[in-house]
């Protein structure tokens, strides 16, 4: 009974103790989020951005969102695992000797999250710099600046993509992007060289036409010339 009794006075003060590290990483989280944000407000981040027209670059999301909301997250974690923590120790009270498998997973989960921000933040340039040079050669070129430019934006997200899922925390083959990306520049070439032979057919169809008939009779005169 006496075990019992000191089981339960140790897993309610788990409890609480848990309670409190949660509400302590909640507001340290937000505070940081905060001054984050009012970081990059002083910096004009968002409004350079907008300036250069990559407000929809990131499909929806922002720049300081992404950044601000992913650290704000992985400072909480932290206090959630903590918290975790001091929960299971209290329920392992009759246990003596076992190993705390929630908190080893959520540390292994949290030990993850950096290298998961460096890919956001890679993608997230990626995909800023891809469509900095798009919107630059639509306005640059006169001749399929639409083509041209979304054949570059296509490229541009390749390999930021590539370089993202490349590192090997992530345990992503990458060889297969690589293989599609492949069968795409092929696809292209093809494409854009039956549409070159087409184009430079139809473009010649009618130079043809004229310069056969300007010299229709001396091509007749050979051709008679041939069959006799």
């Amino acid at each position: 009974m006496e075990t019992l009794q000191v089981g339960i006075v140790n897993i309610i003060i788990g409890l609480v103790l848990g309670l409190v590290w949660l509400v302590a990483g909640y507001i340290i989280a937000i505070a940081v989020e905060t001054v984050l944000v009012k970081s990059f407000e002083k910096a004009r981040i968002e409004k350079k951005i907008k300036e250069m027209g990559l407000e929809h670059a990131l499909l929806g999301f922002t720049l300081t969102g992404l950044v601000t909301g992913i650290i704000k997250w992985i400072v909480f974690l932290w206090f959630f695992v903590a918290a975790v923590s001091v929960i299971e120790s209290s329920f392992l009270f009759f246990r003596p000797g076992a190993t705390p498998v929630l908190t080893n997973i959520l540390v292994g989960f949290i030990a993850f999250l950096p290298v998961l921000l460096q890919g956001i933040l890679i993608l997230g340039i990626g995909l800023l710099v891809a469509d900095f040079l798009r919107i630059k050669i639509k306005k640059g070129l006169k001749f399929q600046a639409n083509v041209i430019s979304a054949i570059v934006w296509v490229i541009v997200v390749y390999f930021t993509v590539t370089i993202a899922l490349s590192n090997p925390a992530y345990g992503i083959d990458v060889s297969v992007i690589t293989e599609i990306f492949n069968y795409f520049i092929l696809a292209l070439a093809l494409g854009l060289g039956g549409g070159l032979a087409i184009a430079l057919g139809l473009g010649l169809k009618d130079s043809i036409a004229r310069i056969a008939k300007r010299h229709e009779v001396s091509i007749e005169r050979a051709v008679a010339t041939k069959m006799k």
